[in-house]
């Protein structure tokens, strides 16, 4: 082994933080206001609306690689902007990236559907995310219905609450679709 790949191979993973304040699902035409401030009256609720203040965190790993893993998980104070917030660690190898998920019902893939949150991480790159899934598409390599991940290709900063958005779905996924048959 070369001194390089030496030097790579004994390099410890460094903890990345990343806090998660609310996760909104949005039909129809309505925007999230951010958490501390009333929606207008003349808006849509939120079909779903998680503050992620509860008893228990509500996020968790999908598809980790190695190396990958959740060093410390809870709810905890959410800084002078929020309340309170949900909380990890995670250990993340270099050139390794994390995926979190939070579970819901199935929504469908429309133009209306909009995704965000609010997230502050000590790294910067974070995305919001979808999994879409193609239950007439096997793949392959499982058997089971091929699962694609939709990103909003918005990324956020490091250090600074941010609301993160995923929006244009049918786009996305189409974008998606086409790179999965030319696999």
């Amino acid at each position: 082994m070369s001194k390089n790949c030496d030097a790579v191979a004994r390099k410890v993973a460094r903890p990345a933080r990343l806090v998660a304040f609310a996760v909104l699902l949005t039909m129809a035409q309505s925007v999230a206001a951010p958490p501390q401030e009333k929606a207008p009256a003349s808006e849509e609720p939120p079909m779903l609306l998680d503050e992620m203040n509860g008893a228990r965190p509500v996020l968790d790993l999908f598809d980790p690689t190695p190396g990958v893993g959740i060093l410390r998980q809870a709810i905890d104070e959410g800084g002078e902007h929020f309340g309170e917030a949900e909380h990890l660690t995670l250990a993340i190898p270099p050139g390794s990236s994390a995926n979190l998920a939070y579970t819901i019902r199935n929504a469908p893939v429309i133009e209306e559907l909009r995704i965000e949150a609010w997230v502050w991480c000590s790294r910067p790159g974070i995305q919001l995310g979808a999994v879409l899934v193609l239950p007439r598409s096997v793949d392959p390599a499982t058997g089971e219905p091929r699962r694609l991940i939709l990103r909003s290709g918005v990324t956020a900063e490091a250090g600074n609450w941010q609301r993160i958005v995923l929006e244009g779905v049918p786009t996305l996924r189409d974008r998606q679709v086409r790179v999965a048959r030319a696999t």
